[in-house]
């Protein structure tokens, strides 16, 4: 199942972390999707040690093009702490939550 995080104050506090600990296992991939506008260090450091490959990492440079792309990569759950994105996703069949 593929499983998304956003970055910035998701990956960033200690509950996402326990969430994306919790979802890495064999039956998941792990995505993380942000709305930066370009990956930064942190993210890859982030990633490497949550084991999620860098061609997992996307910096789409806003809410909107986010929520797109976790269509796109067609994502089954995603964590986010904000709550226009979780709306947007729950509309288009994606189980969001809050983080």
């Amino acid at each position: 199942m593929k499983v998304g995080f956003d970055f910035d104050d998701t990956l960033t506090t200690e509950k996402g972390m326990r969430l994306a600990r919790f979802r890495n296992n064999p039956n998941n991939e792990l995505f993380i999707v942000s709305a930066r506008h370009e990956l930064g260090s942190d993210m890859l450091a982030k990633a490497k040690e949550l084991g999620i490959s860098s061609g997992n990492i996307y910096a789409m440079g806003s809410n909107k093009a986010k929520v797109e792309k976790v269509l796109k990569l067609g994502l089954a759950y995603f964590y986010d702490n904000n709550k226009d994105v979780i709306d947007a996703l729950n509309s288009k069949g994606v189980k969001a939550f809050q983080v």
